[in-house]
């Protein structure tokens, strides 16, 4: 478990940098709508034709997030073998103040913040703005993160019921999806002419 001083949050490597970009996490602080019926499944895409990102949720208790690359439209994933992060950032749905920033969830090369000089999933949480890294191998619950040989597919499993991360008091009974992304270091997809941030969800119930 680590503490995150940056609230961009990508350790040593910045895999993603925000604020060059220009980029706002969607959804977050936005008007809330009608939550979508649960165990609807939802598809995201990156604005790409086609999209470099495809990912389909499937909002239950038992969240799955399945993620397809389309390597035609980026074919050097991951740049930086070791410096990498696909993650999809899901946000509480609280009646009263909205869509938090409050998990994500990925998988991560060896050398970036979120792991320990291994691969693997991770769940970074957000607390009072505070950001903290678990190992996925840490997590006392259903979680499990998973990357096709390949590395053109990923699969985030979470279970809400379980004691996940200083998970909130009240049971978490929606959603929302604010972003799936990817990065892969300094001179990565960033450089090209891919949309590497998936567009955000409705509210989900579980």
């Amino acid at each position: 478990m680590r503490e995150v001083s940056n609230n961009k949050g990508y350790g040593r490597r910045d895999v993603l940098k925000y604020t060059a970009a220009g980029v706002l996490v969607a959804g977050i602080g936005s008007t809330p709508t009608a939550a979508q019926g649960r165990g609807n499944s939802v598809t995201l895409t990156t604005s790409d034709d086609p999209s470099w990102i495809t990912a389909e949720v499937t909002p239950k208790q038992r969240t799955v997030v399945s993620i397809e690359l389309d390597e035609s439209v980026y074919g050097r994933w991951p740049s930086n073998p070791t410096s990498y992060a696909m993650e999809a950032n899901i946000g509480i749905v609280d009646p009263e103040t909205g869509v938090s920033d409050d998990f994500r969830i990925g998988y991560a090369g060896a050398d970036t913040g979120q792991r320990d000089g291994t691969a693997g999933g991770y769940i970074r949480r957000n607390v009072d703005g505070t950001r903290t890294d678990y190992l996925e191998e840490d997590v006392q619950g259903l979680f499990k993160a998973t990357e096709s040989s390949d590395q053109q597919s990923y699969e985030f499993v979470i279970n809400w019921n379980t004691p996940l991360p200083e998970a909130p008091e009240d049971k978490i009974e929606t959603i929302q999806v604010n972003e799936v992304f990817g990065s892969d270091g300094g001179e990565g997809v960033q450089t090209e002419d891919v949309d590497p941030i998936a567009e955000s969800s409705d509210e989900l119930d579980l």
